[in-house]
């Protein structure tokens, strides 16, 4: 049964979330000339890229699971990632449906003005990084909470370019600050 097995295939990439070589195509074709628009962590640790023929991709990772197109989804985390972006801060430079720079620098004085004037820090941090971790650590959880678990990377710094350059070492899933 294709719908049985379609299920068993989805349970078992949400099983083993963040481990599974995936992509997504428009195509399943072993051998076809369809492109990878987009791959995990996984798959580009095998050597798949985006742009890259399924084909080619599947010779360097076999296990590679080629899943369809569901703009619907995508369309749905996009909206609710954005409003998890828009509650911490109003300066939100949309950058694609999955990335945003974002100047959350009154959301981090918020924080830390109150838990100074809180006998229990809310967010259990005391230094600047420390504040500027934790607002990074709910963003995160919001964002996967929002979404159905897709988790964000997180990279903060005193301007655009040290952020951008702090993302790239925060990827997959994690916060840097420089």
């Amino acid at each position: 049964n294709k719908h049985q097995s379609e299920k068993q295939l989805l349970d078992l990439i949400k099983r083993k979330r963040g481990s599974v070589p995936l992509a997504v195509c428009h195509s399943r074709s072993e051998s076809g000339s369809a492109e990878v628009s987009s791959c995990t962590y996984p798959a580009r640790a095998k050597g798949v890229t985006k742009g890259m023929f399924i084909g080619e991709a599947k010779s360097r990772c076999p296990e590679l699971i080629v899943r369809p197109y569901e703009f619907d989804k995508y369309e749905a985390a996009t909206a609710a990632m954005y409003r998890c972006l828009f509650a911490l801060t109003p300066h939100v430079h949309g950058l694609s449906t999955d990335e945003a720079i974002l100047d959350a620098t009154a959301a981090v004085y918020a924080a830390i003005s109150s838990s100074s004037s809180s006998s229990s820090s809310s967010v259990g941090a005391d230094s600047f990084e420390d504040v500027v971790a934790a607002v990074a650590g709910q963003l995160r959880s919001a964002v996967e909470a929002a979404t159905g678990g897709c988790t964000a990377s997180v990279g903060s710094g005193p301007n655009r370019l040290l952020a951008r350059l702090a993302l790239r070492d925060a990827k997959p899933n994690g916060h840097v600050h420089m």
